[in-house]
């Protein structure tokens, strides 16, 4: 599948969006076909008054109406049976956003092994991620080792310019890609409503996935196309993959 509804699927596309589109995620993911995706990860702003240089207001007032509201709904459309969704969430604000997820719903904790220094007297050294399965039963890859609710990211700058630059808060790759590789499997489509810096893109096509994401920033949506467009395929072919070549004798 190279497709997904109107939409091309990096990294097997031509298209010069490669897989990461620009515009609302809102309006774009109605076009999203039912229980087409098998994960969705993804870091939507988080109603902090946070200044984004696309113009999106970040209102603290209007999270709940602007994000949650249709968020929640549309990921449970378009994840497959058995399928994962991991959505980062500020801490400050998790006592109110945690009713308008999943009831089943837990928090993966994204662990830095830097915290982060802040006014108060304990060190914040990890951010809240949302995570449910739609339906009863897990679809999750075999041999991929344990699955922790916890991973612990190398959040330490070692110099030179970093590909991720060009955004204001970028994800560790490490921890995204842990996600992406236990609880996807080889193959599946991965979807980013609020892609950024292209994180959960490179995670998925480095793991021998097939992803989809929207951004609202231009600049944002740029850097992340460029910084995918590099990123290093898998080594080996996916299984999903070596299942459609022909043998020849």
């Amino acid at each position: 599948m190279t497709t997904l509804g109107p939409f091309e699927l990096g990294p097997e596309t031509r298209h010069p969006a490669y897989g990461i589109y620009y515009g609302d995620a809102r309006q774009l993911v109605r076009h999203i076909p039912d229980e087409s995706v098998g994960l969705v990860l993804t870091d939507p702003p988080f109603g902090i008054g946070f200044s984004y240089g696309s113009g999106y207001r970040d209102d603290p007032g209007r999270y709940v109406a602007d994000i949650l509201s249709w968020l929640v709904p549309e990921i449970n459309r378009v994840l497959v049976p058995g399928g994962y969704a991991f959505v980062f969430q500020a801490r400050l604000r998790l006592r109110e956003t945690w009713q308008h997820f999943p009831a089943d719903s837990r928090i993966f904790a994204a662990c830095k092994n830097f915290a982060q220094v802040g006014r108060g007297e304990i060190l914040e050294s990890f951010d809240p991620v949302v995570f449910w399965r739609k339906g009863d039963v897990a679809r999750l890859p075999s041999g991929s080792g344990h699955r922790r609710d916890w991973f612990i990211a190398n959040t330490a700058r070692t110099g030179g310019r970093r590909d991720n630059a060009f955004h204001d808060c970028p994800r560790p790759l490490d921890v995204i890609e842990y996600i992406v590789d236990r609880f996807s499997l080889a193959g599946d489509v991965v979807l980013d409503l609020f892609a950024g810096s292209g994180t959960t893109c490179v995670a998925a096509r480095r793991t021998g996935r097939r992803y989809l994401a929207f951004e609202l920033d231009l600049t944002y949506c740029a850097g992340a196309r460029e910084r995918v467009r590099n990123a290093q395929p898998p080594l080996l072919v996916p299984q999903a993959e070596q299942l459609g070549l022909e043998i020849v004798a």
